[in-house]
């Protein structure tokens, strides 16, 4: 988010601050927890709309002059931004150095890295996937917006240049058609790979856009004070419904973004009637959280950020309030002492270079430090070895975590197989990533009786086909393609003898329709298998926890805090209440299908009362519902898979004399 403009400029509009602070204050609320306030990210969208309408009125005004430049126009981005960035970049490092664990600290010095390289779009993209980390305590997560901000930016002197050289009715219309090629790439982008069209630049530049196509020459001006009225108040408007209406849920960017944007667009169109009126946008408050507005989007996200990581929650709203206070103070100290003084006192041209040496410099450092400690793994020394155990548990994931498949299309034919190495699979994991997770302790039992078996799963994508747990947006038709593939082929091929599914039932809960609806697919597709001649068996819900048990453990044991309700749940309420409720329409649903083994992980870890996350004494989650590798080994053994086939001697054969299964992702 670029800072706004300074008052010594002859075309300042205060009432674009106004809007500044607008984008601002939704995001800040958004990230505070309002829940009122579902799409408060739309700011950022907001913030890319004034950018590129202030950085095109500046720069297209320069140019009609003959006095714009790269150099300068470089020169004036990193006089605004770098300052307070770095500044940021500093203290938080300092913060991540103490409160952080190794493997934290890892991820953030490569986040680090990227910030000052103004890739961390890119790197967080890259990092997105169903194991990535909590992206809620990912302390820079915020930076991708000014990495996006920093490439457009990269690019705009040339654009400066091309369109100075074209008619403003050539620059508008090659422009607005830019802009509308790019919308609907964006829009199909946000639909069939969400996570890319959220952070990379391309699926953004339409935004950027709109602003420049409101501040290029020619525009049709606004003649009446009321008409700009009109245009403002609906412009606020349509800001203050997407901020409401619009969710995590929704498909975003891509069409939903069009309505904050549109209302961005019309608040600055209708301002240029006479941008020093007084307006509701330029009064004192609005003008001066617009001028702090850089520096509140940067210090607000890792104090937020830090909360989720030491509590394991979100704030409570007292919570979120003084947080939000710290934030302003963090940013008026910013503003006071560091923005101000850098871009008023002293020319341009003078500090030109002294701008780019000492950036270049506290860059370098930064960079050289994060690659350091990144070298070092976090300096595990700084913690207790008991602790680095637990950081290894948290990511302790199964053997065949590559085979969580992205798209709808099942792994080739001896890309996901486990147990015994020298056979064709006559067993089948089937499921989620819950049944990955599984792999481990499944992998031994089956090696130890000459049995191959193939890993068939995708994450968050339960083995019911027809069936739509996931509300990511686009997960739905991977998904019903990959279980309609995975189910032909179960059928259609008699060397695969036994099923095994595995999944998070407990997401097949979100209502007793919605559970009563997946029960009955679940019948139906047991009953389809049945008539095939499969063998099936059936890993019942596991227990699930409001806080990742090695995660919590560490983190308050690290900050000396209580541990005693770390992986610990009750079965009289809330998840607890909610797994056994589950496990008893899973256990009441295979008494009609007596032919079905069901292996209930339960009972090895709960008592009357409540549910422990460990195994032995020991940890065996590594996240709030995924067994680890070495907890499901323990888990299978208590949960006598062994004894189970040895007395099922189809089930243990393990040569038919065919040629295996030939998968087909047709």
């Amino acid at each position: 988010m670029s800072a706004g403009l300074t008052r010594s400029t002859d075309n300042y509009r205060p009432d674009v601050d106004g809007l500044r602070a607008v984008a601002v204050l939704l995001v800040m609320l958004y990230h505070a927890g309002f829940g009122w306030i579902t799409g408060g990210f739309i700011g950022v969208d907001v913030f890319f709309v004034i950018s590129g309408y202030v950085i095109a009125r500046q720069s297209l005004e320069l140019h009609s002059r003959g006095r714009f430049s790269a150099a300068d126009f470089y020169a004036r981005r990193a006089r605004r931004i770098l300052p307070p960035l770095l500044l940021m970049l500093i203290a938080v490092s300092i913060a991540a150095w103490f409160l952080l664990l190794p493997r934290d600290l890892v991820r953030f010095c490569d986040s680090l890295v990227a910030s000052v390289a103004f890739s961390s779009n890119i790197f967080f993209w890259l990092q997105s996937g169903y194991f990535a980390p909590e992206s809620d305590e990912q302390l820079l997560l915020h930076t991708w917006s000014l990495a996006v901000e920093e490439q457009f930016y990269l690019l705009w002197p040339i654009v400066v240049y091309f369109l100075g050289r074209l008619s403003p009715a050539r620059a508008r219309a090659l422009v607005l058609g830019c802009l509308v090629s790019a919308f609907v790439a964006a829009a199909w982008a946000a639909f069939k790979a969400p996570s890319a069209s959220f952070y990379l630049a391309p699926a953004r530049a339409w935004e950027f856009m709109v602003g420049v196509l409101l501040a290029l020459p020619g525009m049709p001006a606004v003649n009446r004070q009321s008409s700009g009225a009109v245009l403002r108040a609906v412009g606020l408007g349509l800001i203050a419904i997407s901020s409401i209406v619009i969710d995590a849920k929704s498909s975003f960017p891509g069409i939903g973004a069009l309505i904050p944007c549109a209302g961005a667009a019309l608040v600055i169109y209708g301002g240029s009637v006479s941008p020093t009126s007084p307006t509701l946008l330029s009064r004192p408050i609005f003008v001066l959280i617009g001028q702090i507005s850089f520096g509140l989007y940067l210090w607000h996200w890792p104090l937020f950020a830090l909360h989720r990581y030491i509590t394991l929650r979100e704030p409570e709203w007292w919570e979120g309030v003084g947080l939000l206070l710290l934030t302003f103070l963090l940013a008026t100290i910013s503003w006071v002492w560091v923005e101000r003084p850098v871009r008023s006192r002293v020319p341009l041209p003078a500090l030109r270079w002294v701008i780019l040496k000492h950036a270049v410099a506290a860059i370098l450092l930064t960079l050289a430090g994060g690659l350091i400690i990144r070298h070092f793994g976090g300096s595990p020394l700084r913690v207790p070895a008991e602790i680095q155990i637990l950081q290894e548990i948290a990511r302790d994931y199964g053997p065949l975590r590559h085979c969580l498949r992205e798209g709808g299309s099942l792994p080739g034919r001896d890309e996901c197989k486990f147990g015994y190495p020298g056979g064709n699979p006559i067993w089948v994991m089937w499921g989620d990533s819950h049944a990955s997770q599984a792999v481990a302790g499944i992998a031994p039992v089956l090696q130890k009786r000459g049995i191959t078996a193939v890993q068939w799963t995708k994450g968050a994508c339960a083995p019911l086909p027809g069936f739509h747990a996931s509300d990511a947006p686009g997960a739905w038709p991977p998904c019903a393609q990959f279980n309609a593939l995975a189910e032909r082929e179960l059928v259609t091929h008699a060397e695969i003898r036994t099923i095994v599914l595995s999944a998070n039932w407990l997401a097949l809960a979100k209502s007793d329709e919605h559970l009563d609806i997946a029960m009955a697919m679940l019948d139906q597709l047991l009953r389809r298998l049945a008539s095939a001649g499969k063998r099936v068996l059936l890993v019942g819900q596991l227990p699930a926890f409001a806080q990742s048990p090695p995660d919590c453990l560490a983190r308050r044991a690290r900050l000396g805090l209580a541990i005693s309700h770390c992986g610990q749940v009750s079965r009289h309420h809330g998840l607890g209440r909610t797994v056994d409720n589950v496990n008893a329409r899973l256990s009441t649903l295979l008494a009609r299908h007596p032919g079905v083994k069901l292996l209930e992980p339960t009972p090895h870890f709960c008592s009357r009362d409540s549910c422990s996350a460990k195994l032995d004494d020991e940890v065996a989650f590594m996240d709030e519902g995924h067994i680890g590798g070495a907890g499901a080994v323990k888990l299978f053994e208590r949960m006598a898979l062994g004894q189970w086939i040895d007395s099922d001697v189809p089930a243990a054969r393990h040569r038919d004399g065919g040629d295996g299964v030939e998968l087909r992702n047709d």
